[in-house]
């Protein structure tokens, strides 16, 4: 039990530190990444995507809003 333990904590630790990885090659890729939900619901945006949607739209896109309310009209049929 004590052994199953340690295993369980040594990978709870190692997936900390893949998903800490994952988070900063995120936020640092020059590449505007914005995933959302099939209801347009954004989930995961990251630094370059919330700095260029305001350029863009001037709105600041949060995560858990709607995409679509920053896509210009003639736009949205594409979505």
């Amino acid at each position: 039990l004590q052994q199953n333990l340690e295993e369980l904590n040594s990978t709870q630790q190692a997936l900390f530190e893949s998903q800490q990885s994952l988070q900063a090659i995120f936020n640092s890729n020059l590449i505007g990444i914005i995933v959302y939900d099939k209801d347009f619901k954004i989930v995961r945006i990251n630094r370059k995507a919330h700095v260029d949607s305001y350029k863009i739209s001037g709105m600041h896109l949060h995560e858990g809003e709607d995409l679509l309310r920053a896509i210009n009209e003639n736009e949205k049929r594409y979505f």
